[in-house]
């Protein structure tokens, strides 16, 4: 039986599984963000067990609801006792069973499926994503919130948390900071709880960093991303093949799908590490803000008076991961969240309105991530470049 044991916050989460190439991938997925501990002497904390090959969990069927889980139909029935069993409706089959007196996850694998080197099987694909929703689960009891928001720790020893909506320049500004020597946390969502000290401890959520064509350009990473791919490494499950041939061709212009939404390249947290140097931390603590937000008219990004904080900056995580285990439905998540509004509008912050040129805009998010609080609009100014 193959063992990996997850920690967060406190908190652990132990993998079993009789194929290798599930706890591979799960290393892939996670241990950037959440780190290998040693599988406790006693067991503490959700416990999965996968399995390639194991007989059938929901004797149950047909199932009594129907929800869509990460694009995969699953049905499933919850039982007078809380055990929960479940199946996909989609080949090859998976089927579930959750005991919450024990807070063990099962899933079994019934299909043909074979797992690949580099690639994840459907069991590996799944097993990721309900441990990461369990240890969400841990976390989220414990008085963490998660924020649509992306962080950093500056040279300096700032925390920077960076808040916008989709598409506000987040991403942008912690990989500006991350490439010039800051530590990444987060690029789209990172975990939130007030300190005594009156800051926000952060801790990130795992998951693949999403980068336009353009900003990977400016960033000078194209032609890494390209002889990557080229020389047989294998792009992100989910990532669009529109993306995948524009990076393998060298194209840089944003990508769009029907409904106009921009399609971007995915990256791993392991590959920013490797192919980019980029140095990652499990834990920050925030102890300033800044707001994003990006105008294409704008010729010369500049801060204007910030706004307070309210209850849009929190996200549940993807919408597409429905808690079918009934893991949060008793959590106090509404007194959480007021709490971190509440030190988040304690913090120090400016307002950014960012434009397209990445040059301007890095000089200006390394001026207000390390400089007071700004009460009026004003232009970027031009620093040495070894300046912090």
């Amino acid at each position: 039986m193959n063992t990996l044991t997850l920690t967060t916050g406190g908190h652990h989460i132990t993998l079993h599984t009789d194929t290798a190439h599930i706890t591979d991938w799960a290393r892939t997925y996670f241990t950037a963000h959440w780190p290998e501990a040693p599988e406790p002497a006693t067991a503490t904390g959700p416990l999965v067990t996968a399995l390639h090959h194991g007989p059938p969990l929901d004797h149950d069927r047909p199932h009594t609801h129907h929800t869509v889980y990460a694009r995969d139909h699953l049905t499933y029935t919850p039982h007078p006792d809380g055990t929960v069993t479940a199946r996909n409706r989609t080949h090859p089959a998976l089927t579930y069973r959750y005991t919450p007196a024990h807070q063990h996850l099962e899933i079994t694998h019934t299909g043909p499926d074979q797992p690949d080197h580099h690639d994840p099987c459907t069991l590996a694909t799944a097993t990721t994503r309900f441990t990461r929703h369990l240890l969400h689960a841990q976390l989220t009891a414990n008085g963490w919130t998660l924020l649509h928001a992306s962080a950093a720790i500056h040279p300096t020893g700032h925390g920077v948390l960076a808040l916008g909506g989709p598409g506000a320049g987040k991403t942008t500004t912690a990989l500006t900071l991350a490439t010039t020597r800051a530590a990444l946390l987060a690029t789209d969502c990172c975990y939130a709880r007030p300190n005594p000290r009156g800051t926000l401890d952060l801790l990130p959520w795992p998951a693949a960093t999403t980068i336009g064509l353009g900003l990977l350009d400016a960033l000078g990473w194209t032609s890494t991303v390209r002889e990557r791919l080229k020389a047989g490494e294998p792009p992100h499950p989910t990532q669009h093949p529109s993306v995948t041939h524009a990076l393998t061709t060298g194209t840089t212009r944003p990508l769009y799908a029907a409904d106009g939404r921009e399609r971007k390249a995915q990256l791993w947290p392991h590959q920013l590490q490797h192919w980019f140097r980029l140095t990652l931390t499990p834990h920050a603590t925030a102890d300033r803000i800044l707001q994003t937000r990006i105008d294409p008219a704008a010729d010369t990004p500049r801060t204007c008076p910030p706004e307070q904080p309210g209850h849009d900056v929190f996200t549940t995580g993807p919408g597409r991961y429905p808690d079918i285990f009934g893991l949060t439905h008793h959590q106090k998540t509404p007194a959480h969240r007021q709490q971190v509004v509440r030190h988040l509008r304690t913090l120090p912050h400016h307002s950014l309105i960012l434009g397209h040129q990445h040059s301007t805009n890095t000089m200006l998010i390394h001026q207000t991530s390390t400089s007071a609080p700004v009460a009026q609009c004003r232009p970027a100014r031009p620093f040495p470049p070894d300046s912090t």
